[in-house]
């Protein structure tokens, strides 16, 4: 059993990146037009978890696995940030 929850306890981990790196993105910030509307959010939630979810998901796996530690992963994700804008 404790192999099952390890493997929920991932899966959650995974989905909870996945779906708070676009809201942190786009929705915070609130310059969106869908901003108010509840459907128009959730269905580009579509478009935005695989865009900037994908590469918070690839950032950590990058830093984790090549044992960056937190400086690390802070840089990745830097350097995402500014490539994303140009």
């Amino acid at each position: 059993m404790p192999a099952r929850a390890d493997r929920r306890t991932r899966l959650t981990a995974v989905a909870a990146i996945g779906v708070v790196a676009p809201v942190c993105a786009e929705y915070l910030v609130a310059y969106l037009e869908i901003t108010g509307d509840l459907a128009e959010s959730l269905g580009a939630l579509l478009i935005f978890v695989p865009l900037y979810g994908g590469a918070a998901l690839l950032i950590r796996e990058v830093s984790v696995r090549a044992g960056m530690g937190w400086r690390g992963r802070l840089l990745l994700a830097a350097v995402f940030g500014v490539s994303m804008t140009g």
